[in-house]
């Protein structure tokens, strides 16, 4: 976020000492309003028809194909540095991030998580927070009960913890509050009775029947186990392998990769 009177121009450019003040946004060799600054146009839109492609309602020639067109514009970037266009902003502490804004009328949330590995948790008293100047609401997950997750056998997760922490930094509740302070010290005023269970930092334990399985996941629930489920699947010729002058056995560790890179 910038100051909409400092003005910004887009690299490479030819706009000159030239600064647009008024928000509006043009493309091609021109220059361009401040990112989101409001202005009479804040939104993006294409101003000058001079350097808009025919075919879509501009008037700047197309010849070949749109990626030729693009190169015709701004020329060849492969092999070549690249400039950011708010380096100048970042470098000399004029650009605001999200953290810096403040909007007329925000409210400042702040969430307390467990401090422990696996807890149920007793009671969770509210009350000494809620009657704070200054806060507005304080919710736990008794207010968001549903489940949710990808699959119905996984479908465990919650918005915040109800009868159980399962991990160190789990959500137990959330304030709102006029202002970060006092939501901080609502925050600290929330009274959570925690019973600690025998937490499982090892593979091979997680592996093992327990009277407190980390979920409960009703009809899905295999055993009193913490396995979450079992796939068992069969490839290839089988009567082949068990007919087979030789067959060897073993056991192989892979690394553990993402399965898509390019998801959001």
């Amino acid at each position: 976020m910038f100051e909409m009177a400092k003005g910004y121009r887009q690299a490479p450019g030819k706009g000159g000492d030239k600064k647009r003040t008024d928000g509006k946004r043009v493309a091609g060799q021109q220059d361009f309003g401040v990112p989101g600054s409001g202005g009479s146009n804040p939104h993006s839109n294409l101003q000058d028809l001079d350097y808009v492609p025919e075919s879509v309602g501009g008037w700047k020639k197309q010849p070949r194909g749109p990626h030729v067109h693009d190169r015709h514009i701004t020329g060849m970037t492969i092999g070549k540095s690249v400039p950011l266009v708010d380096s100048n902003w970042k470098i000399t502490g004029q650009a605001q991030y999200g953290d810096d804004i403040r909007l007329p009328g925000e409210l400042i949330g702040k969430i307390l998580r467990s401090p422990h590995h696996y807890a149920k948790i007793r009671s969770i008293d509210v009350s000494a927070a809620e009657a704070m100047d200054g806060v507005f609401a304080v919710a736990t997950g008794q207010d968001s009960v549903n489940k949710f997750g990808v699959l119905p056998v996984t479908k465990d997760e919650h918005a915040m913890a109800q009868d159980k922490v399962r991990h160190v930094g789990d959500l137990v509740a959330c304030v709102c509050a006029i202002d970060e302070a006092t939501a901080i010290e609502a925050m600290n005023a929330i009274s959570v009775d925690y019973e600690v269970l025998p937490s499982i930092h090892d593979m091979e334990d997680g592996l093992k029947d327990s009277e407190n399985p980390i979920h409960d996941r009703g009809k899905y629930h295999i055993g009193e186990s913490n396995v979450q489920k079992r796939v068992f699947q069969q490839f290839g010729d089988l009567d082949g392998m068990n007919k087979a002058p030789y067959v060897h056995e073993s056991d192989w560790e892979t690394d553990g990769l993402h399965h898509g890179f390019t998801e959001p």
